[in-house]
């Protein structure tokens, strides 16, 4: 689904993860959901299936805002370098 491009490093400290860029020196903190959904995104092949891992975690979540969450953090994660679509 997405992957760290060369140069991009993404690191759990405790909850959270960091995603660094040491082409450019720039970061992105991502708290612990988005973390997890880092994880996921970076380790399922799709949309689908990253999605029913997503809402399998948190399923006192509503699903649509749960995608929408997901989009919007791919599309970030996408915009500053910090992933590459796969």
């Amino acid at each position: 689904m997405i992957s760290a491009p060369r140069g991009v490093f993404a690191r759990r400290v405790n909850n959270e993860m960091v995603v660094l860029d040491s082409n450019n020196e720039m970061y992105l903190e991502l708290n612990s959901t988005a973390a997890f959904m880092w994880e996921v995104g970076t380790t399922h092949v799709d949309r689908q299936t990253a999605l029913a891992t997503i809402t399998g975690r948190f399923p006192d979540v509503d699903p649509e805002r749960l995608a929408a969450d997901f989009d919007k953090l791919v599309a970030e994660l996408l915009a500053r370098g910090l992933a590459i679509g796969s």
